[in-house]
C-alpha cells in the first residue's frame, strides 16, 4: 500500500510551496518598483501590494515543514486566495500603463513559472491581470490594451499551460521510476533472503553428507578391524569359512593355502569341478541336479566324492 507521501498529489503540494517563494520576493520587488515610478497615483496600492506577498513568503514557509508532518495537507486554497490578492492589486496597477503594466505582465509571467505544479493558481493569478485593465477604465488606451497587453497576456497563458503539461509529466516519470526502484530494492531483499536461506540449507545439508560419510568411515573402520580380529581368530583357532556357489560350480574359502595348499592370490572363487574326482564328478552333478529340483535337505544327501588338489 502506497503511503501519502508516494502520491502525486503530495509532490504537487511539495513543488509548489518549494517555489511559491520565488513569485513572492519577485511580486514585492516589483512592487517596489512600480511605487516609486508611480508614487503619487498607486501608493496605498502597492503598500498592500508589498504586505501580501510577504504574508504569503511566511504562509509558504510555514507550509512546508506542516506539509511534511501532516501529508494530507492541502495548502491550494490558501494560496489561491493570497494569489487572487496579489493578482487584483497587480491588475489595478497595469491599468496606468507604462512601467506597471510592464511589471504586471512579469508577475503574470513569473506565477506561470513559480505555480506550474498547479495549474488552476497559475489561472487565478493570470485572469485578473488579463481583466481588470479591460473592465476598468484607466489611463491606458485600448490600442496598447489589444495590441500589446493581450497578446502579451495569451503567450504567457500559452506558456504557463505547455509548462505545467512537461512538470506534469515528469513529476508522473518521477514517481513511476521512484516506485520501480522500491519495488526492485524489494525484490532484491526478497531475493537477497532466498539466497541466503538457500544457503543456509545447503551448508545444514553438506554438514549433514560430511557427518554420514564420517560415520561410514568409522563404520567401514569398525567393520575393517572386526574382520581382522575374526581372521585373527579364526586363524589362532585352526578355522575358516566357505562359500559355495551352485550355479557357477565355484567355491570361496577364507584361507585355501591352510586347507586346499592353494596361493590365497590366485583368486577368491576356484572351480570346484576341477578339483572332483573325474569318477566322482558325474554322480555330484546328478547330486546337484536333484537337489536344485527337489529342494532336499542336505543332511539326506548322501555322495561320495574325492576332492584333488
Amino acid at each position: 500500500m502506497r503511503q501519502p507521501q508516494d502520491t502525486l498529489r503530495y509532490l504537487r503540494h511539495t513543488l509548489l510551496l518549494r517555489h511559491s517563494p520565488i513569485l513572492w520576493l519577485a511580486s514585492a520587488g516589483l512592487a517596489v518598483v512600480c511605487l516609486v515610478a508611480q508614487w503619487h497615483q498607486l501608493q496605498i496600492l502597492m503598500v498592500l501590494a508589498l504586505i501580501v506577498p510577504l504574508v504569503g513568503w511566511g504562509f509558504t514557509l510555514w507550509g512546508l515543514g506542516y506539509l511534511q508532518d501532516h501529508p494530507g495537507f492541502n495548502p491550494v486554497p490558501w494560496l489561491a486566495a493570497l494569489v487572487l490578492i496579489d493578482a487584483v492589486l497587480w491588475g489595478m496597477a497595469a491599468r496606468w500603463g507604462g512601467l506597471c503594466l510592464t511589471l504586471a505582465l512579469a508577475f503574470a509571467g513569473l506565477a506561470g513559472i513559480a505555480l506550474y505544479a498547479q495549474f488552476r493558481l497559475v489561472l487565478v493569478a493570470w485572469l485578473p491581470v488579463a481583466l481588470i485593465p479591460m473592465i476598468v477604465s484607466g489611463p491606458i488606451d485600448w490600442v496598447t490594451l489589444l495590441e500589446v497587453h493581450l497578446p502579451l497576456m495569451a503567450l504567457i497563458l500559452a506558456g504557463s499551460w505547455q509548462g505545467h503539461r512537461m512538470a506534469l509529466r515528469n513529476m508522473e516519470r518521477a514517481l513511476e521510476n521512484r516506485h520501480l526502484t522500491e519495488l526492485l530494492s524489494r525484490h532484491r531483499d526478497q531475493l537477497e533472503q532466498q539466497v541466503e536461506r538457500r544457503t543456509e540449507e545447503l551448508e545444514m545439508t553438506n554438514d549433514q553428507l560430511n557427518a554420514e560419510v564420517e560415520l561410514r568411515r568409522a563404520v567401514n573402520q569398525s567393520l575393517v578391524k572386526s574382520e581382522e580380529q575374526m581372521n585373527l581368530a579364526m586363524a589362532a583357532s585352526g578355522l575358516g569359512f566357505w562359500d559355495w556357489d551352485l550355479t557357477r560350480h565355484r567355491v570361496y574359502h577364507s584361507d585355501r593355502q591352510r586347507f586346499f595348499g592353494q596361493n590365497t592370490q590366485e583368486g577368491d572363487y576356484f572351480d570346484v569341478s576341477e578339483h572332483i574326482d573325474p569318477a566322482d564328478l558325474r554322480q555330484v552333478r546328478r547330486a546337484l541336479a536333484a537337489q536344485r529340483v527337489r529342494r532336499k535337505s542336505w543332511t539326506t544327501l548322501e555322495v561320495v566324492h574325492v576332492f584333488i588338489f
